[in-house]
């Protein structure tokens, strides 16, 4: 049954982003989806990109519910919530998604033309082509990376939201660490229930050829930018390497 709160909630969130979305696109979890493995936080919703659709919002059931009941009015949780923005793109290991946070109520601008940039790199992922001249011709952005008539820029990194992803810096940093204790190898990086203070590593079948796995929250610690390391050789210095036995 349609819920007039959750309508009004879809219509703030569409008034700021431009980008549409319907009540089904709302899912109130607790631990997440497996395609961005992080579990949302009560009061830090995440507006996400599925590169095969739209966009989606995953919210704690908690803030669901109190907005459901009218305990919250829709704009003032839109207004204060830590919203965390970016997309998911498959590929099965930790850096199958990506999210930061981002102020979507004071920086709509660059909002908007960062999820409206979005929406064509995941169609370019999925299809493998351009989005069609009519769909550049009427869209709102410029110097786009992804347009196939208009000025753009050289690439994507170039844009004004900087993607700069910590968990490429944690394994960059554990890569050095292994190789130089151990001469081994890390090729894939996945999180779970692994305790906080430990890396667990994994043969891969190969010669010092390891998967190495790491605790969901320290992931979602760095994402969430709660632990901001200034010397990523020191903190993994601090990580206890646990050598699983095949």
């Amino acid at each position: 049954m349609e819920n007039i709160h959750i309508s009004k909630l879809m219509q703030v969130i569409e008034e700021l982003t431009l980008q549409h979305m319907g009540e089904d696109s709302i899912y109130p979890s607790e631990e997440g989806h497996r395609f961005y493995i992080q579990p949302p936080k009560r009061n830090a919703p995440m507006l996400l990109n599925h590169y095969r659709g739209g966009y989606f919002v995953d919210m704690h059931p908690e803030d669901y519910r109190s907005i459901v009941s009218g305990e919250i009015a829709p704009k003032e949780y839109v207004y204060s919530a830590n919203w965390q923005v970016g997309y998911y793109w498959g590929r099965g290991s930790i850096f199958g998604g990506f999210y930061q946070p981002m102020d979507i109520v004071h920086d709509k601008e660059k909002i908007r033309r960062y999820l409206q940039i979005l929406n064509c790199r995941g169609f370019n992922m999925a299809s493998g082509y351009m989005p069609s001249m009519s769909n550049c011709m009427n869209c709102f952005v410029r110097e786009c990376p992804m347009s196939c008539i208009r000025i753009r820029r050289t690439a994507w990194k170039e844009e004004s939201i900087m993607e700069q992803d910590p968990r490429k810096d944690l394994l960059d940093a554990l890569c050095r660490r292994l190789e130089k204790e151990h001469s081994g190898v890390i090729k894939n990086l996945y999180c779970g229930t692994i305790p906080s203070k430990e890396v667990w590593l994994s043969d891969d079948g190969f010669y010092n050829f390891f998967t190495a796995y790491v605790s969901s929250g320290l992931i979602q610690s760095l994402l969430m930018k709660e632990t901001i390391p200034k010397d990523w050789d020191a903190y993994v210095a601090n990580l206890k390497f646990v050598f699983q036995v095949s």
